[in-house]
Formats: C-alpha cells, sequence, structure tokens
C-alpha cells in the first residue's frame, strides 16, 4: 500500500480549499486512484491506532486519509468525496463529538456516515455519540469483523 504525507495540505488536496497556517500532514493510502474507490477518512490522534484502522480498511480495496485533528477532518471532508469517516472522540483540538456535529450542520457533508470508533466505554458517551449524528459508535479495540461490518453497511 503506497503511503503518501502531503502538507500544508489543504491547498494541496484541493484548489479551491481555504489555505490553512497549519502544516498538519495528511496521510493518504491507496495503489490506485483515489478517484477509483470510495475515500474512507480516519481521525485518530494515536498514531498506531489510526495506522491499524487504516490497514484495515485499505486491505479491503478501499482509499484511506488519515488525519490526527478535528479541525484536519473537517477540512478533508469539505475537499474529498469521503464516502465515510471513522472518528476518535478524543482529539487534541476537538472532540470527535464536535467534529460530527460539525460534519451534520454542513449541508456539504451531513450525509456523510460516521462511525465513532473509542476507548470511551460509558452508556452515556455512546448516547453523546448519538445525539452528535454518529451513524455507530464502537469501543476500542472493536473487532475487526463488526468494523468492517458497520462500514460496509454504511456504504
Amino acid at each position: 500500500m503506497l503511503s503518501t504525507q502531503v502538507g500544508p495540505w489543504a491547498p494541496a488536496l484541493h484548489p479551491a480549499a481555504p489555505r490553512r497556517d497549519r502544516t498538519e500532514p495528511v496521510r493518504i493510502a491507496s495503489e490506485t486512484p483515489l478517484a477509483a474507490r470510495p475515500v474512507i477518512l480516519v481521525v485518530d490522534d494515536d498514531d498506531d491506532a489510526r495506522e491499524t484502522v487504516a490497514t484495515l480498511i485499505g486491505s479491503q480495496g478501499l482509499s484511506v486519509v488519515q488525519v490526527s485533528t478535528g479541525e484536519a477532518a473537517l477540512t478533508v471532508a469539505a475537499c474529498f468525496p469521503v464516502a465515510a469517516v471513522i472518528l476518535d472522540v478524543l482529539l487534541p483540538d476537538r472532540t470527535g463529538f464536535d467534529v460530527c456535529r460539525a460534519l451534520r450542520a454542513d449541508p456539504a457533508t451531513q450525509d456523510i456516515p460516521v462511525i465513532m470508533l473509542t476507548a470511551l466505554t460509558e452508556v452515556a458517551e455512546e448516547v453523546s455519540g448519538v445525539l452528535a449524528g454518529a451513524d455507530a459508535f464502537l469501543v476500542k479495540p472493536a473487532s475487526r469483523d463488526r468494523l468492517l461490518q458497520h462500514l460496509s453497511d454504511l456504504l
């Protein structure tokens, strides 16, 4: 699988994207052009967790874009034809709940399926995820079969 880092990322992803002062890299994992396969956005600040999920999804013939912050996730979702988002709750700049609400509030991204994948185990957290607009809420470590089934159901 080919892995690429792009930065400063917003202009490189889409010419109409707003220019950001940040230079957070966006990792794109794909063996074929992004336009040829559904793009799954994986958002997690834990590099190992993000890479594990990306590898699993990539093994299913899907393209993967990886970011580690909520702000990057919102920008990528606005610039790419994202088919689904796998979103951690605990991010460095804002919560996954906030990101999910922002996706739902934007007409351009409101219909993108969101799977929250988090270490938070309280029922209240799951309720918060559903109220924020998540289509599914999975607790880490989630079984690969369960994650792939939810993703398949939402695509």
